[in-house]
């Protein structure tokens, strides 16, 4: 792809984002967010070819993307295997083994076998830090979303 990260791994980029909203009557500080703004949170997984293939949404301010991802359906189905996933397939530059495919998310999702994630540190060797570089570029589309 241009960004080139594996073409065949990637399902998409999951993220979520805070959908600013007035307060409901008597809902007190339940869609309240970090920034102190109401809002309900949307999760979202874009493609490499600029389709929403999955769209959650109704979980209040309060939680964080990590926590949305893991209290709303589709969130438990990508971080538990549950959506038929294809089969792990070999990639061109390394024909004898076979990778998973995989939703790239941030920080703010927990690792998982089906969700990959930037290596964390600043001090990296080089061949994770062109890793990050791709999969941020890779990422980008999700972020570009919103």
């Amino acid at each position: 792809t241009d960004v080139e990260f594996p073409s065949c791994t990637p399902l998409g980029a999951l993220d979520g984002k805070h959908a600013v909203m007035q307060a409901l009557a008597r809902s007190g500080s339940i869609f309240l967010n970090h920034k102190n703004i109401h809002s309900i949170v949307l999760l979202a997984v874009y493609n490499a070819r600029y389709e929403f293939t999955i769209v959650d949404t109704g979980d209040t301010g309060r939680q964080a993307d990590g926590s949305v991802c893991t209290n709303r359906y589709s969130g438990r189905a990508i971080q538990n295997d549950l959506l038929n996933f294809p089969q792990p397939e070999a990639l061109e530059s390394c024909p004898s083994k076979t990778f998973p495919y995989v939703f790239l998310a941030d920080d703010a999702f927990g690792l998982k076998p089906n969700l990959m994630k930037l290596y964390p540190n600043q001090y990296l060797p080089l061949h994770e830090r062109i890793f990050n570089y791709r999969m941020s570029r890779a990422r980008r589309v999700i972020e570009n979303t919103f």
